[in-house]
């Protein structure tokens, strides 16, 4: 995952960036997104509760770049 796109002479290190969904349909249809470069619309929580996901970043919506 890269944070902005590269062009053929520049390099980027990679980074993660954790977080949950809780939607099925959502995290279904990400799948579809695999190797595109997409914007990611999330919520962030100071603490993350047991029923809402592992981590503090809850994606609400996922969309292709164009």
């Amino acid at each position: 995952m890269s944070s902005i796109q590269s062009t053929s002479s520049t390099t980027l290190a990679s980074e993660k960036f954790f977080f949950s969904v809780k939607s099925d349909s959502l995290a279904n249809s990400m799948f579809d997104f695999e190797g595109k470069h997409i914007v990611v619309h999330y919520e962030q929580k100071r603490s993350h509760l047991p029923w809402n996901g592992e981590t503090d970043y809850i994606v609400t919506s996922v969309k292709v770049d164009e």
